[in-house]
């Protein structure tokens, strides 16, 4: 479900309509809003994920917020969920072990992709997109269907990727800057931190 409508989005401009909107437009400008705050508000989603151990205690999956972690293997060898904690943030902290131990804190095993993460990230169910997001959202896409009613998009162009949607946009600075214009404006020029 797109963090707006067509109808949202094509309400901010005039010479806009409901029909100039495409589907493609709301999920570019989604993935664009998720890239600048470095989190998602899609419906829950699980992936799997091989991470690098760092010799820290912490590691950091890709996607946020977390909701669920379901496994974490290292090497192939299952760690028992009573051995770490898992935060919104992407953060996964073994759990120190009690003093009578009498070891060094817990790290993660150094290595490149030695780690397999399997987690839930997104929104829950029957949340609510911020309407802060919901904005920049509907402004981005008229920014976008602005450009392709004016034919600026398309064309000799060249690939815009964001997630997993490429759009073909003419080499126009213009509606570069005037994105990442309009997602500070709405959003800020820091992401928040997720806590």
């Amino acid at each position: 479900m797109p963090y707006c409508t067509p109808e949202e989005a094509a309400s901010l401009d005039s010479a806009l309509e409901e029909t100039d909107i495409t589907p493609e437009m709301l999920q570019w400008a989604d993935g664009a809003v998720d890239d600048h705050l470095g989190r998602t508000y899609v419906q829950e989603v699980e992936v799997t994920e091989k991470v690098d151990g760092n010799g820290s205690p912490t590691i950091r999956v890709a996607h946020s917020p977390v909701t669920a972690v379901g496994s974490v293997l290292v090497e192939s060898t299952t760690q028992p969920a009573s051995t770490w904690v898992f935060y919104a943030d992407g953060r996964i902290s073994l759990q120190p072990l009690p003093e009578e131990f009498d070891v060094d804190a817990p790290v993660w095993s150094e290595g490149r992709q030695n780690i397999t993460v399997t987690y839930k990230y997104g929104t829950v169910a029957g949340a609510r997109i911020p309407a802060h997001v919901q904005f920049a959202a509907a402004q981005v896409t008229a920014v976008i269907a602005k450009h392709a009613k004016m034919s600026l998009l398309g064309g000799v162009s060249e690939d815009w990727k964001v997630g997993a949607v490429t759009m073909k946009a003419k080499a126009d600075k213009q509606l570069s800057a005037t994105i990442r214009e309009v997602l500070v404006d709405a959003l800020g020029s820091r992401p928040p931190l997720i806590v």
